[in-house]
């Protein structure tokens, strides 16, 4: 979509994606947030995630997960603590 509006000029396509989106998948934070994201008690920032490498063009995708290249320390787990989204682990 974001191609077709480039391309285009016509980006009714992602706004109305981008609101559903909006709508249904992001999830409302109403509470503590533990109701939205009920899993975070077992976030481990050592261990966040498998590098998905980067490309400049979509025929490059998906990109590999290999295992090989550990992703590291998460660099968001200060803020995720400061806005109460994790406890201290």
């Amino acid at each position: 979509m974001c191609l077709y509006g480039h391309y285009t000029g016509d980006w009714g396509h992602l706004e109305s994606a981008w609101d559903n989106m909006e709508k249904y998948i992001i999830p409302v934070n109403e509470g503590d947030g533990k109701e939205e994201q009920p899993t975070m008690s077992n976030y481990n920032p050592n261990s966040p995630a498998a590098y998905a490498a980067e490309y400049s063009q979509p025929d490059q995708y998906p990109s590999r997960l290999s295992g090989q290249d550990g992703a590291g320390k998460d660099p968001l787990e200060l803020c995720l603590m400061l806005h109460g989204v994790i406890t201290m682990v």
